[in-house]
């Protein structure tokens, strides 16, 4: 979770913090918002130059003390009325970070490395995926081609079971989380009675667990309510007040 700081005096007055607001007002009252889906990149400077020679709405937010790297925002601008609009980045709220501001220890493009110490049964690993609601997954593939080109790793898949389309945006950063796009097809299913309650937006957070039948005994022993959907791959749903987090075998 996270919340934008009010600052009364801020140190850089070049940097609002109107736009946030803005998101907040667009997600209107859904239990799970974002402030951003962020990416990084190796070369931020490149890809705002891009961005700039594509004509797409954007803001850069410079360097400061509160953070020592460039964050660049699309569908928003600092002079031009009407604040965030999904054109540009098919409504992901995308903001981009470069991937040196991380101080990772590792290569972007290494294999993840191994936990610093074996991991219990159950015991949570990393963040493997995040789900995106969409209305229609192929005018966001199309938008996303377009303007920032995002491909996709593998084909558009259908999931009858969980009643949805989905698309996985292609990444370079192996232990990096993947980003899943959702369109729900089947407005009996889960997936899209919660699309027809709360419209598109953050969905499922996925969770690698050392073993999802310890996660399982975990959960009941701490008395949290959890489901199974069906599937080939066996994985656990729970729901925080809003948060909605999936668990899944650690590969």
């Amino acid at each position: 979770m996270i919340a934008y700081s009010p600052i009364p005096e801020p140190i850089d007055p070049s940097i609002p913090r109107g736009y946030i607001e803005d998101y907040m007002r667009i997600q209107g009252d859904r239990l799970l918002k974002t402030h951003a889906t962020v990416f990084t990149t190796s070369d931020i400077e490149g890809l705002i130059e891009r961005v700039r020679r594509r004509g797409l709405r954007h803001r850069v937010d410079p360097i400061s003390s509160e953070l020592p790297h460039l964050r660049l925002w699309l569908g928003v601008t600092d002079d031009a009325p009407g604040g965030y609009r999904p054109d540009d980045d098919a409504g992901l709220f995308f903001e981009a970070i470069p991937t040196q501001g991380l101080h990772l220890r590792i290569a972007p493009t290494d294999p993840a490395p191994p936990p610093p110490a074996p991991l219990l049964p159950g015991q949570m690993s990393r963040i493997v995926a995040r789900e995106q609601l969409v209305a229609d997954i192929d005018a966001t593939l199309r938008t996303l081609a377009r303007n920032l080109d995002f491909e996709t790793a593998g084909p558009v898949a259908v999931d009858r079971a969980d009643g949805c389309r989905r698309a996985t945006l292609a990444v370079t950063m192996p232990h990096g989380a993947h980003l899943e796009l959702v369109q729900p097809t089947d407005p009996d299913a889960e997936a899209g009675r919660y699309f027809s309650r709360w419209g598109p937006g953050p969905y499922y957070t996925r969770i690698a667990v050392a073993g999802v039948a310890a996660k399982a005994e975990d959960l009941r022993a701490r008395g949290t309510a959890f489901s199974e959907p069906p599937g080939e791959r066996p994985r656990l749903r729970v729901d925080v007040d809003g948060a909605l987090i999936e668990f899944v075998d650690a590969a």
